[in-house]
């Protein structure tokens, strides 16, 4: 199959994937979800994947009957169907339907998993590295929004657009102590010296899977460190490199107009996809 789409208890095709104009994911982003990949058939950091699920579900409010053990089940039995080896893979999780109003009751939660073949990445980017940059929006390191993987995505929308504008491929979110966060879909990371930093969750940032995995494998060889980090810090590493779980890890080049260490992706960010990569498909 090219791709399967999961609603609510029934597997349906494009044109039959349909929820109500009176769900609230629809109406308000009341939304959760997830997005993993799958290597050979197998959905990578699944279990971590879905405990990040239900915490954004508790922290959004958004009460769900359905149990862990069996929503994982569910998407590896999806998986299995789908008979795709390297895929893409999106839980979704919405308040439901109800009427209007923040406080209208919704009686049951949408159900959403979608899988398709994962085929819309650019090998370019791994090789050449990207440009990132600087977003002109601020970030309020409080907001509660950061703790949680919602489906309301207009910030990461406009900071996006912007930055495509000016041939970036993303932009770097600051705080408002000038502080690194994130980009529109990954974290970031920088190596100086041979060690490794990354932004901490305080800063205002949703701290990626991705994000722990690498620092788990990059532990074994490399110092490293959640720590505040400036655009000063970014612009004289020696390398920088941003992840998430769908592109893995990619390195950067450039950011704003300044030249990253020797201007191409660096040893130590390929080695750490390397170790990724071989962690992802063993």
């Amino acid at each position: 199959m090219k791709e399967i789409i999961y609603i609510n208890g029934k597997i349906v095709n494009r044109s039959s994937s349909k929820i109500s104009i009176f769900d609230h994911g629809f109406l308000y982003g009341v939304a959760v979800f997830e997005s993993m990949r799958a290597y050979s058939g197998k959905v990578f950091c699944l279990d971590e994947h879905i405990e990040r699920l239900y915490k954004s579900l508790s922290r959004a409010k958004i009460g769900i009957k359905i149990k862990k053990p069996n929503l994982i089940a569910l998407i590896n039995t999806l998986m299995i169907k789908s008979r795709l080896n390297d895929a893409y893979v999106r839980v979704m999780i919405t308040q439901g339907t109800g009427d209007t109003g923040l406080t209208s009751v919704c009686k049951k939660p949408t159900l959403i998993i979608f899988i398709k073949k994962m085929n819309f990445y650019q090998k370019n980017f791994y090789k050449k590295g990207v440009s990132l940059k600087t977003s002109k929006i601020i970030v309020n390191p409080h907001d509660i929004l950061h703790s949680i993987k919602s489906s309301n995505y207009l910030v990461n929308f406009l900071a996006r657009v912007e930055s495509a504008k000016e041939n970036y491929y993303d932009a770097i979110f600051f705080n408002t102590k000038n502080y690194a966060t994130e980009t529109t879909t990954s974290n970031i990371f920088l190596i100086k010296n041979r060690c490794l930093f990354t932004p901490m969750e305080e800063c205002g940032l949703l701290a990626g899977i991705t994000r722990q995995a690498i620092l788990n494998l990059a532990k074994t060889f490399l110092k490293t460190k959640c720590t505040n980090i400036t655009l000063k810090d970014l612009n004289e590493a020696d390398e920088v490199f941003i992840s998430n779980s769908i592109n893995e890890i990619v390195g950067v080049i450039k950011i704003n107009k300044k030249i990253i260490g020797n201007g191409r992706v660096g040893c130590i960010t390929k080695q750490i996809h390397s170790l990724y990569r071989r962690a992802a498909l063993s």
